[in-house]
């Protein structure tokens, strides 16, 4: 079975758990920093972050603003915080593209902007931006242009969510 796992980057097993989940059909791996308590730019992430780009394993990062969980640390919803991550080459899902989940929260969008246009293996979900907190970013984000793309848009009808278009 193909199947997207969770793996805490803190774990002290953490790579041995990645590799034992690889093996039995792991496709992606998810988390909710702001949930499970770690912030992604924490130097002690790199080596799993080495490790999921040595197995091309994508990366979906939850950004943004959470209500349905509860939050151990709202300031790891920042999609800043996986620079880190890009920099060495992940592939990296930003799940809700680091809007609001509710208004007076902080609003991370303008950070992930600026990674979408520094980082061609950044990748933007826009699951749940159609909620009222979150859709007012719809338009612009629909008009960004993005390194590979040529806009947003583009990207969405060309592309898988694992796979930036090449043209």
């Amino acid at each position: 079975m193909r199947f997207g796992a969770s793996i805490n980057p803190l774990r002290k097993d953490a790579i041995p758990e990645l590799e034992r989940c690889i093996a039995a059909g792991a496709v992606l791996l998810k988390w909710l920093p702001i949930v499970q308590g770690f912030n992604p730019a924490d130097e002690r992430c790199i080596p799993f972050y080495e490790a999921l780009a040595h197995h091309k394993l994508p990366l979906l990062s939850h950004t943004g603003g959470e209500k349905s969980l509860i939050r151990l640390n709202d300031e790891y919803a920042d999609p800043i915080l996986l620079e880190p991550a890009l920099k060495r080459g992940l592939t990296v899902i930003a799940a809700h593209c680091g809007t609001r989940s509710a208004p007076f929260e902080p609003d991370y969008y303008q950070g992930f902007l600026k990674l979408l246009h520094k980082y061609e293996n950044l990748y933007g979900d826009t699951a749940a931006l159609n909620l009222p907190a979150r859709m007012s970013v719809y338009g612009e984000l629909l008009k960004t242009p993005s390194p590979a793309a040529g806009s947003f848009t583009e990207a969405i009808g060309r592309s898988s969510p694992s796979r930036r278009p090449s043209g």
